[in-house]
């Protein structure tokens, strides 16, 4: 964000629109660095818009000239949160078809069925298949 944009603010407004921005850009952070996460929940999304009635108030007191600007830089950002929880539910669902599909080559056995160890030892080796809310981890 530009400081021309805030340059017709008052300092305690200005100081507003700067926290209001710092927060969404702490909400996009928060997104990207973990990237299994698709979309915030009902009280994040809450936590994350906790500022928009005020800032509302206040660009609606302005005029147009002064709060395009500003308009835009908040615009901006729920643009940029909006399409990265889009990109991840995605990312995700085509992740999740990529795992069905190379877990239906997988054969299914049991113990019993497994070829003995000539010389009575374990087997080290073991598949297991953990579900991780929809999205299935192979150990091998």
């Amino acid at each position: 964000m530009t400081d021309a944009a805030l340059e017709p603010l008052g300092p305690e407004d200005r100081e507003f629109f700067k926290l209001f921005i710092a927060s969404l850009q702490e909400a996009y952070g928060e997104l990207y660095r973990d990237p299994l996460r698709t979309r915030f929940n009902p009280e994040e999304q809450a936590h994350n818009s906790r500022y928009v009635d005020q800032v509302d108030d206040l660009l609606e007191r302005l005029e147009w000239k002064i709060a395009e600007p500003l308009f835009d830089v908040w615009f901006y950002w729920i643009r940029a949160i909006d399409e990265l929880e889009k990109s991840r539910v995605v990312s995700r669902r085509k992740r999740s078809i990529l795992v069905e599909e190379r877990l239906d080559t997988l054969s299914d056995t049991t113990p019993a069925a497994l070829p003995s160890n000539p010389d009575g030892e374990a087997s080290d080796c073991t598949v297991i298949k953990l579900v991780f809310t929809s999205l299935f981890i192979l150990h091998i």
